[in-house]
């Protein structure tokens, strides 16, 4: 039988298309993102929760501008995945992307309502991390427009924000983001508002140029080494460098019972790593060495802790963890006699080898 057509069975309607839109269109960007991949560019995909709050906004009949902005009892709150971000980077800390939201408002302020909203923006980012140079909590700007939809009532507005990324993960691929920005009608109509989200940002794509030369990784014979094309190839180590190796070798020293890498140690260090930067196609062994003095098993930790203490110095200065191998020796291999206070100076030391 054909049933009445009301309004609550248009706006049921209304928010059936509205949510079958906003869930294919997610679709369509997870494909978007995924075939981006092999771009020489990142794309970040954000999908999350919003907030609409009406309130704070300075409107007639709402608050003054940031009035309790942190009252939750103002928000409208949608809690199934009603948030997406799709943003590319395009370099100096600025991305470009477009953003859909959906959401079910049941207040304006203090005044209950039903009504539906969705909204469509493109969004300009600038990370603010190429100022602060934080490694994981990363904070970020952001301005744009778009147009958003209370209930069938729709005008354009213009955006301003900021939020939080906190990258998680050793390589740092997926984040938890929390943003907060304030949409301000561009038309005499309109609802001002502001806009909240909480979810999780994941990168995609992005073939790394590590050494900056202009060569992807994945086309780069030695993604660490720029610029090699007098060596029609990746660069065999010189004599005198291995000599320098083994000679480094036998000038980084540990006080008695002492692993931690020293002040006077530092610059021989670096050393080592500007050598090891230029060869990236070889492996280097850090071999711990302790004197005679204790005993045998308290030696061979030590000689341990002594091998990764310098491994740690190395990774930390941007060496892969992949290109080294770390092992302790104890007392077993002494380069002087430990009867002596010089030979036991020389016997507590990290020594290196290099393996192609």
């Amino acid at each position: 039988p054909n049933l009445p057509i009301t309004p609550f069975t248009n706006r049921f309607t209304l928010l059936k298309i509205e949510r079958i839109t906003f869930y294919s269109s997610l679709l369509m960007l997870i494909s978007l993102s995924l075939s981006a991949q092999s771009k020489d560019e990142p794309w970040q995909f954000f999908v999350g929760i919003n907030v609409i709050d009406t309130f704070p906004t300075g409107a007639p009949g709402s608050g003054d501008l940031l009035e309790e902005i942190l009252n939750i009892d103002h928000w409208n709150i949608a809690p199934y995945p009603s948030f997406l971000v799709v943003k590319k980077y395009l370099g100096a800390g600025f991305s470009f992307g477009t953003r859909f939201s959906l959401n079910t408002i049941n207040q304006y302020g203090d005044t209950s309502a039903s009504d539906n909203y969705y909204n469509v923006d493109g969004i300009v980012s600038y990370n603010l991390n190429t100022l602060f140079k934080g490694e994981r909590l990363m904070p970020f700007l952001e301005l744009g427009g778009g147009y958003s939809i209370f209930d069938e009532q729709g005008a354009g507005y213009f955006n301003l924000g900021a939020g939080l990324e906190l990258w998680m993960g050793e390589n740092k691929k997926t984040a938890l983001t929390v943003e907060s920005f304030y949409k301000n009608i561009g038309q005499t109509y309109g609802v001002k508002h502001f806009q909240r989200s909480l979810g999780v940002a994941f990168l995609f794509g992005g073939d790394k140029d590590s050494d900056e030369d202009s060569v992807l990784n994945k086309e780069d014979e030695c993604p660490e080494t720029p610029d090699l094309s007098a060596f029609n190839g990746c660069p065999n180590i010189t004599e005198d460098e291995i000599k320098r190796h083994q000679e480094i070798g036998q000038t980084i020293f540990f006080s008695t019972n002492q692993w931690d890498i020293n002040s006077r140690n530092n610059l021989i260090l670096e050393e080592a790593f500007n050598i090891l930067l230029k060869y990236p196609t070889y492996l280097i062994e850090l071999g711990g060495h302790t004197d005679s003095v204790g005993n045998s098993e308290s030696n061979q930790v030590l000689s341990e802790k002594r091998a990764n203490s310098v491994e740690q110095f190395l990774i930390e200065k941007g060496l892969a963890a992949s290109k080294i191998i770390s092992k302790g020796y104890g007392e077993q291999m002494p380069v002087e006699s430990n009867d002596t206070i010089g030979g036991r100076t020389v016997n507590k030391r990290v020594e290196f080898k290099l393996y192609q």
